[in-house]
């Protein structure tokens, strides 16, 4: 698919983050050349009431957790040295790590796969398709936190080395837990600054600063009046004994936050220096780093690959919807806790977890399950935050499993990613009382709710030989989308077996159902308008289903059929003798010659809005030999088995939002296939129900496979 570039400086602030290049020299009115060593007087501690909290001293608690200064040289990547130096420090101070010497990630990794997205990012194929690009992406500034929110996918915290950051085949076993904000409008964002710093070692903190920014001691309001870029520090530290005449004429308080910059250590104080309590921060937050292991975590399941939030959003309750993917044939696989982005504080949130039967997977309309556990947590803070279950939740490979976070406090709200326009989704929210995709309920919006579960060894005596079962299979899309009336490559789904690509009709065979969105509205070019369902079987020596999901935009041309071509006989004469299916209308009357005939034609019906041109011509080919569409009696096969009068649709039940490509049916003798016959569908002689569900094959052209409708039938 077509990447979209991002112009990053739309994403941001009035602040925009520029390398140290930019800011080397000194402002004349103060002298901050010199750094008085305030001495401790009983005032130093090892907790957020103390006056003093400074890492540098051997005496504090996090003398230990505290790397190396870094240097970002000439790039404009402050805002990834912050986001590596915040979770650095939490390893650290964790004990995850044991060396502040030797650890060393690579923010280089971290600036490049933030802004640029391909399809390889997530092994589930749950986000294969939220990609972007930025070319510039070391010139551009950018926003810590939007880049915390990216390292909650797991794919982008490797190990420092020295040409190899575009890829992540060295990633560490560090993963993320927690992203926890701080919101700086609150008039007690200082205290909750401090208590995470003691608690985590460090805080990310954005602010806005002029060119002449090597300086000691630093205040913004007193560059109000001067234009200039803006930095992500990380403050390890504070000190409220500093006086305010350091900060320069205008500040208000005394006291300040101790920062590591990352213009290597010759810059300022070693590499720190000192921020005024005056000075407005941004995008502040802290981390909560763990391993990824069968203990803590392993797996990753999301659909928000976007790092951008939807502003507006006010919703206190949504749901997701996964399908197991980790499990092996020696592994099941256990679902372990829930993250949930959450926007306020002293936010309560319930999170509730139920199993879903696969025939019900659907990323428009979701129904609930059996629920298998719950769980309810408040959290002080808001952001990404991880809600440990009290027990683990066995999940069976290829089950569908859907979680509901609901914010139960009056305060607070759930986050959603924007992805207008990308592809469907499994996540929902409640409209007019039942469960509805987020992305078309509002503007593209998809929960942040992730589901982290671990992979855990079989006992022996219950290994079986599921070897060649395709719930076992690896499959991938091509690309997650077509147009309405669009042929595509029949090759857009891959399926792979421990590494070995399988192939179609040898291997397995797919059967396609597309169901279209009945709702008004379509207006952009690139709206989705439907989606299709594909069944995947096994056969020869595989066995087992697997299914995958493409998402249907908005059709340029409205065809009649896959070629626009029709094979007619003698006994039509004009174009008044032609039967075209339903909605359709000819233009303008016209005879029929032998050969080929073009005609115009146009379409009017209720699904009409979902193409941008209902207009098209038909090619009417006249007394072509064996080309005219044969009609397949079912009757023969099937009867005296069934009632061949009672033919009725199984899907009613989506309010005609299922589109099928016959004629309505009565009986069993007037389906027409598209198709050779022969793939109808086998039917079993020995029907011991009452009644059951027939299969039937209807098409295939454009979908590159078969086109199954099911139909109820009853016995005779």
């Amino acid at each position: 698919m077509k990447k979209k570039h991002l112009m990053i400086t739309t994403l941001l602030s009035p602040v925009i983050f520029l390398p140290s290049a930019l800011v080397a020299y000194q402002h004349s009115n103060w002298d901050f050349n010199q750094y008085k060593s305030y001495n401790n007087n009983g005032e130093a501690g090892e907790n957020e009431k103390s006056k003093i909290f400074d890492p540098r001293n051997s005496g504090n608690p996090n003398y230990y957790f505290i790397p190396k200064v870094r240097n970002q040289g000439n790039e404009g990547i402050c805002w990834a040295f912050g986001t590596v130096s915040v979770a650095e420090i939490n390893i650290l101070k964790k004990q995850l790590y044991r060396s502040q010497d030797n650890l060393d990630l690579s923010e280089l990794n971290i600036a490049y796969n933030t802004l640029n997205r391909d399809n390889n990012q997530d092994k589930f194929h749950n986000t294969d398709f939220d990609v972007f690009s930025a070319p510039n992406w070391k010139e551009q500034g950018f926003s810590s936190f939007k880049a915390a929110i990216s390292l909650m996918q797991w794919n982008k915290l490797k190990w420092e080395t020295a040409d190899d950051y575009q890829n992540n085949n060295n990633l560490s076993d560090y993963i993320l837990k927690d992203v926890i904000f701080v919101d700086h409008n609150k008039a007690n964002y200082r205290e909750e600054m401090k208590k995470l710093i003691v608690q985590n070692g460090a805080v990310s903190y954005s602010f806005a600063t002029p060119r002449d920014a090597r300086i000691w001691f630093y205040n913004s309001e007193n560059f109000k009046n001067l234009s200039g870029p803006g930095h992500v520090a990380t403050v390890v530290g504070w000190d409220d004994t500093i006086p305010k005449e350091k900060f320069g004429p205008g500040t208000t308080q005394n006291g300040g936050w101790i920062v590591k910059n990352s213009w290597d250590n010759d810059y300022a104080d070693k590499g720190y220096f000192y921020i005024s309590y005056d000075t407005v921060p941004h995008d502040v937050f802290a981390v909560e780093m763990t391993q990824r292991d069968s203990y803590h975590y392993e797996n990753n399941y999301y659909y928000d690959g976007s790092y951008n939030d939807l502003n507006g959003a006010n919703y206190k309750e949504a749901a997701v919807s996964f399908q197991a993917k980790a499990g092996t044939n020696d592994l099941d696989e256990k679902l372990k806790a829930i993250n949930v982005g959450i926007k306020g504080e002293n936010v309560e949130i319930e999170v509730s977890v139920y199993k879903q039967e696969s025939k019900e997977a659907s990323p428009y309309l979701l129904k609930l399950g059996n629920e298998l556990t719950s769980k309810t947590q408040k959290f002080e803070l808001g952001g990404l935050r991880t809600i440990d279950l009290d027990r683990e939740i066995d999940l069976e490979q290829g089950q569908w499993f859907t979680i509901v976070a609901k914010v139960k406090s009056n305060n607070g709200y759930l986050a959603f990613s924007a992805e207008e326009d990308w592809q469907y989704d499994f996540s929902y929210i409640q409209k007019d009382n039942q469960w509805v995709n987020s992305q078309k309920a509002y503007n593209g919006a998809v929960a942040r709710i992730k589901a982290f579960t671990t992979s855990n060894y079989k006992p022996i005596s219950s290994v079986k030989d599921f070897s060649l079962d395709l719930k076992y299979a690896d499959v991938s899309l091509k690309d997650y989308k077509y147009r309405a009336s669009q042929q595509f490559d029949k090759n857009i789904v891959q399926i792979k077996y421990k590494n070995e690509t399988l192939i179609e009709n040898v291997d397995y065979t797919l059967s396609y159902q597309e169901f279209f969105d009945n709702e008004d509205g379509y207006y952009r070019q690139d709206e989705n308008v439907g989606y299709n369902k594909v069944t995947i079987k096994g056969i020869g020596k595989y066995s087992g289903e697997n299914m995958t999901f493409l998402t249907i935009k908005r059709g340029t041309e409205h065809r009649y059929n896959w070629d626009n071509k029709i094979y007619v006989n003698s006994n039509v004469a004009s174009t008044s003798d032609l039967k075209l299916e339903d909605g359709w209308k000819v233009d303008s009357a016209q005879s029929i010659n032998n050969g080929e005939n073009t005609i115009s034609i146009s379409y009017h019906g209720f699904d009409e809005k979902f193409y941008l041109s209902n207009s098209t011509t038909l090619t009417v080919v006249k007394n072509s030999t064996g080309k005219v569409e044969p009609e397949f009696k079912i009757a023969k096969t099937l009867s005296p088995k069934l009632q061949s009068s009672f033919f009725t649709p199984s899907y009613t039940n989506y309010q005609n939002k299922y589109k099928t490509y016959d004629q309505p049916i009565r009986k069993i003798n007037e389906l027409k296939v598209e198709n050779n016959p022969q793939k109808t569908n086998t039917i079993v002689e020995s029907i011991s129900k009452q009644e059951f569900w027939l299969p039937i094959t209807i098409g295939i052209a454009a979908l590159g496979g078969i086109l199954v409708k099911v139909f109820s039938m009853f016995k005779k």
